[in-house]
């Protein structure tokens, strides 16, 4: 079926977020199981909130295609009750998904707290965890025990019983308006993909430092402008900057090659020369200086 002017921009612009955090979730699971070789509770929560994503966009584009986004007296009563069959499963996978990219961030937070008071900071974090678990579940709860049998939610043919009439932020806008096909609010799709790219923004530091040298991109586009020049894969050179005569001239060179591991070596810890046999890299520093004479 066709879908209207509304339901092609719910269309477009739900997939155009979608594309945006598909590229930061394949970035993230680069960073955590390629980069740094560890994936912590927030790499496996960031990738359940990433499925139920995409659970929920396909209900979206399945409600769209149904007729959502047209004036609910254009519709025939099957499409009317698909329409909103898809919609609520939407919504509801949205919401969840919401939750779970918060519980994502936090589980990171857990990470990268400082050495002062860690205990109170956990404490804090596990509060707000179990304050959103509660909430999304009392959330979804209420929205599933509106009506018995659930199905009356979307097929008001059904006989059933309605428990309550709940309006909830940001889903279906029962009691305010009938036309809830065509009157649609982007904000809980939006909602739910900004919360999962802005958390999964910090993760991805060490994907810079390997590919750019830099820890955040707004560092790698400065560095950018002014980087030094690079000899081969094992040097950097440093630039020798002019000095007044009779003042030191320091020109400095690093290089580094990777330390043979244990399994190399045989050893429980050294290298052949005795340096550190873990796989971490050497680095040594050459630094040079000379005078110039006073003229």
């Amino acid at each position: 079926m066709a879908s209207s002017h509304a339901g092609v921009m719910l269309d477009a612009v739900s997939w155009t977020f979608f594309a945006i955090a598909l590229i930061f979730c394949s970035l993230r699971l680069y960073s955590d199981v390629c980069v740094l070789h560890y994936a912590r509770l927030d790499t496996y929560l960031s990738s359940a909130v990433f499925a139920l994503i995409v659970a929920s966009q396909i209900s979206t584009t399945l409600s769209v295609r149904h007729g959502l986004g047209q004036h609910i007296g254009s519709l025939e009563p099957v499409q009317l009750v698909s329409t909103l069959r898809w919609s609520w499963i939407a919504q509801i996978l949205q919401l969840i998904a919401n939750t779970g990219a918060k519980l994502a961030a936090m589980a990171y937070l857990t990470t990268i707290q400082g050495p002062t008071h860690p205990k109170a900071k956990a404490g804090f974090l596990g509060t707000l965890c179990i304050l959103q678990v509660a909430s999304i579940v009392t959330l979804v709860a209420i929205i599933l025990a509106q009506c018995s049998p659930i199905e009356k939610l979307w097929d008001e043919a059904l006989p059933a019983a309605i428990c309550s009439i709940v309006k909830t932020v940001n889903v279906h806008r029962i009691g305010e308006n009938n036309d809830v096909t065509y009157d649609l609010s982007y904000l809980i799709t939006v909602d739910m993909y900004v919360v999962f790219i802005a958390g999964s923004v910090p993760t991805l530091r060490p994907f810079f430092k390997k590919h750019f040298h830099q820890p955040t991109l707004p560092k790698y586009l400065h560095y950018g402008k002014h980087r030094t020049p690079v000899q081969g894969d094992d040097g950097i050179a440093l630039v020798t900057l002019p000095v007044p005569p009779g003042r030191a001239a320091v020109s400095a060179s690093v290089t580094g090659k990777k330390s043979p591991s244990p399994l190399d070596t045989g050893d429980a810890g050294l290298g052949p020369n005795g340096e550190l046999g873990n796989g971490e890299i050497l680095k040594t520093t050459r630094i040079e200086t000379s005078r110039a004479s006073a003229t």
